[in-house]
């Protein structure tokens, strides 16, 4: 995905780390995000460090408020966990930690979590944990964690939080921005933590819940205030013996329905469902839906073990991005894993990300382009604005289609000014609105997207239904954008900024 770093990896299907730093757990809450392309969670430990970007996203939803632009909406995050001992807490910055390991299981599509921590007064537990975002379903995350006290017996204090005061960084101007009310927030008559909210600007639905399963619990108090609700829970441990809680959670928003009352039910209603199976059954669903994506997407590499490992990394962020669920939503910049470039679609996605899903994953390599499709007015309006015909998609697309590129100056470091020539490499201060007007090989994307689909699949109600009119209204803004230039007789495409991004006001551009 655009702008991800490589990381080096040892094993064939895992990525471990063990760094407790502030800036490696930084990394590792986008190396250790989970997504299934309709929704997405950041790899936060659950007890939330200090210094964490936490983030729950939903594919598609977007809201701009006091944005220069419309902003993937950071929503309500049900993944904070507290387990406190007679006052003491336990968590990475509260104690002496002895052991602790990560592991993000690429096989099973699995978050693995080993500490082992020590508190002031030498209480030691045992944390393990696995975390879910299911490839198998639409919006569920389930989470398993076994607590085991190796040297203490007594009663732990367990607290859920469903945390509605959660802000959309603005990654232009590292500003945070409130992009949502909160509705009804609280707890029903089965402990499930929810809150209702609606986006600013639309005014349009969302939903989050969350609950705790706790064996032979007493559920003690929920605390309900503005824009946070959290309930606690006391069980009995015994020294050695393990104490197994499940944690099952989801977002869903307008797209599932925009009634926001029957949004709320469905979302009470869809969870409870989902805990009735069990984490157990959630598990062997997700191993049978990753095994099935491995049998197509696997590639395998003899004689470089680093090599082998990075590849199946990079495989498995696209398996989880594919938007397989929903037919108007794409693949934003960094899929769900967090904010950078504010969750927009890029040509990049188009380009060099379909053709994977193509012959992996065929239905999202359908849904990618239905997106487009569905952002066909949004097109249509950018082509007018720029006084062409047709549709003209933006370089940068939210949920309408509408240009999403930023307003105002960037800085790009590291490199001397411009010369000022045309068609030379641009160095220095990019002015980045007539940027993205001039940006315009994305229409040329999507075209290749199409064709490279259909011949894949001989998918002919797709072309009937939504390719041809997405061809035929790219070939009418490519016919009234090029210029006939008498001096040379021919038609030529004058003023546009190549894909680097570099070489601006170029004419006739190769790439474009």
């Amino acid at each position: 995905m655009k702008g991800t770093h490589h990381t080096v990896l040892e094993q064939p299907w895992s990525v471990s780390r063990h760094d407790l730093s502030a800036e490696g757990l930084r990394r590792q809450e986008a190396l250790f995000a989970l997504s299934n392309g309709s929704m997405g969670v950041r790899g936060c430990l659950a007890e939330i460090p200090n210094g964490n970007m936490k983030g729950v996203f939903l594919g598609g939803v977007f809201d701009r408020s006091a944005s220069p632009t419309p902003d993937m909406v950071n929503l309500p995050c049900f993944l904070q966990l507290d387990i406190v001992f007679e006052g003491e807490r336990f968590g990475v910055d509260d104690c002496e930690v002895l052991d602790h390991v990560r592991t993000l299981d690429l096989k099973a599509g699995r978050l693995l979590r080993d500490s082992r921590l020590k508190t002031s007064s030498g209480r030691i537990l045992r944390w393990r944990s696995t975390r879910i975002l299911s490839i198998a379903d639409t919006h569920l995350l389930a989470e398993a964690h076994t607590l085991t006290p190796e040297n203490f017996s007594g009663t732990l204090n367990l607290t859920q939080h469903l945390d509605a005061d959660t802000r959309t960084i603005d990654t232009w101007k590292d500003l945070p921005v409130d992009h949502y009310a909160v509705g009804e927030l609280g707890e029903n008559d089965a402990h499930v933590l929810y809150a209702s909210l609606r986006l600013n600007d639309s005014r349009r639905p969302v939903c989050s819940a969350s609950m705790l399963s706790v064996p032979q619990g007493n559920h003690c108090k929920t605390n309900v205030q503005p824009r946070h609700v959290s309930a606690c829970w006391a069980v009995a441990c015994h020294q050695g013996t393990p104490l197994v809680l499940h944690r099952y959670a989801t977002a869903q928003s307008y797209l599932q329905n925009p009634d926001p009352e029957g949004l709320r039910q469905e979302t009470l209603n869809y969870l409870a469902d989902r805990a009735a199976a069990g984490f157990e059954s959630i598990q062997a669903a997700q191993g049978h839906a990753m095994a099935a994506r491995w049998r197509v997407a696997d590639i395998e590499i003899e004689g470089d073990a680093r090599l082998q490992a990075l590849l199946r990394f990079n495989l498995f962020e696209l398996i989880q991005a594919g938007p397989r669920h929903e037919a108007r939503v794409s693949i934003g910049a960094r899929g769900l894993t967090g904010e950078q470039y504010r969750g927009h679609v890029f040509w990049d996605t188009d380009l060099f990300m379909l053709p994977f899903y193509v012959f992996e994953d065929p239905v999202s390599a359908r849904n990618m382009l239905r997106y487009r499709y569905h952002t066909l007015d949004g097109a249509r309006r950018f082509s007018a604005a720029n006084y062409t015909r047709g549709a003209r998609f933006a370089v940068q697309t939210a949920d309408t289609g509408d240009d999403a590129g930023p307003t105002y100056d960037v800085d790009t470091p590291h490199a001397p000014e411009r010369t000022g020539k045309l068609g030379e490499p641009f160095r220095g201060r990019l002015r980045v609105p007539w940027l993205t007007r001039e940006e315009i090989q994305v229409n040329g994307c999507i075209a290749y997207g199409v064709w490279c689909y259909y011949h894949a699949t001989e998918d002919r109600d797709f072309l009937m239904d939504y390719g041809l009119e997405l061809l035929v209204e790219i070939a009418r803004y490519w016919c009234s954008r090029m210029e006939w230039v008498a001096d040379n007789a021919r038609y030529e495409l004058l003023g546009v900024t190549g894909g680097d991004e570099m070489h601006i006001h170029a004419d006739n551009n190769a790439y474009t």
